[in-house]
């Protein structure tokens, strides 16, 4: 009788097969995505989308304002195997060789291969009006730049009335151009980088239905960068131009999903967006080297923090 290490590196070893046989067609507009249907094998998805968000103990970050809505982060700390399977393969298997179109997938680095990824977390669950507005991640881990994501839909069931679409935004995130409807053992990638802002629509799903998501980033060296950008514009005849600057995780702030979305003032980190916007801003419009914009950051934060505690440190 096979243990549970060797029960799951048959069926990584099975889906790895599964998933060699998946077609992957790039769509390079408004920046390169793709769209895999039927990811795991029919019997392993219905295995991993069995778990209930609400037996999770992991849980690490709950979101609740007018950019982000509704939506639960967790580790994977004490999970079982199965649960775990997805991130074994984005993370530390086969995930990588789904951007071999445009990198070597031994140059890639993953976020599951950081202690605790990193301070982000893997698999995020959002209920009824939840929504996650228009918005680029965080561009860099340690001395690694952010260049791709990938985010697997885990739920056992969706229908399209839900909503709670993937929007994949304009070059300035003001105007939604692709809707990605979250069907059940689905991936997409797409490529990260300074312009590439997406979200989640508003789910619109019954209240003991969730939308659940693996997800997982994936970095590059510094100094392979400029052959990813090149490969990029290789397939497509000079576009899109992918470009990199400094920025943290930055919301467009008020309007979840573009100018023409109802505003949104009920936020309390309003300040925390507002700053950020700004930032990536500066950093976007400026042309600053990207290592020496980080530093310029690292001393602006550490400029930020004294003052901070100068002020308390004068009014305790």
């Amino acid at each position: 009788m096979k243990n549970n290490y060797e029960s799951k590196d048959f069926e990584l070893e099975i889906a790895n097969l599964h998933i060699k046989k998946n077609e992957i067609n790039w769509i390079l507009k408004p920046y390169p995505h793709a769209i895999i249907d039927n990811f795991l094998p029919k019997s392993l998805f219905e295995q991993v989308s069995s778990t209930k968000p609400d037996v999770l103990d992991d849980l690490r970050r709950t979101n609740t304002t007018g950019l982000e809505f509704n939506k639960k982060e967790y580790g994977i700390k004490g999970k079982s195997q199965k649960f775990r399977i997805p991130i074994e393969i984005m993370g530390f298997g086969i995930g990588k060789n789904l951007f071999s179109k445009f990198m070597n997938p031994s140059k890639i680095i993953t976020l599951a291969s950081h202690d605790d990824f990193g301070g982000y977390y893997p698999y995020h669950s959002s209920s009824r009006n939840g929504l996650l507005g228009s918005h680029v991640d965080h561009c860099f881990l340690g001395d690694n730049i952010h260049f791709a994501n990938s985010i697997f839909y885990a739920h056992k069931e969706w229908k399209k009335e839900w909503q709670g679409e993937t929007i994949l935004f304009n070059h300035n995130g003001f105007k939604p151009l692709v809707y990605i409807e979250p069907k059940p053992n689905r991936m997409v990638l797409f490529i990260h980088s300074n312009t590439s802002f997406h979200g989640v629509n508003k789910i619109l799903c019954p209240e003991k239905i969730t939308r659940n998501t693996y997800y997982m980033d994936y970095y590059l060296h510094s100094n392979d960068i400029k052959h990813l950008v090149e490969n990029i514009q290789k397939a497509g005849k000079g576009k899109p131009k992918i470009k990199y600057s400094y920025h943290q995780t930055t919301f467009i702030p008020f309007f979840p999903f573009g100018f023409n979305s109802r505003p949104t003032f009920n936020t309390r980190r309003i300040v925390t967006y507002f700053r950020a916007y700004i930032i990536y801003l500066f950093f976007r419009i400026l042309p600053i080297d990207f290592k020496y914009s980080k530093k310029f950051n690292r001393l602006y934060n550490n400029l930020k923090n004294s003052i901070k505690r100068h002020i308390n440190k004068f009014f305790s």
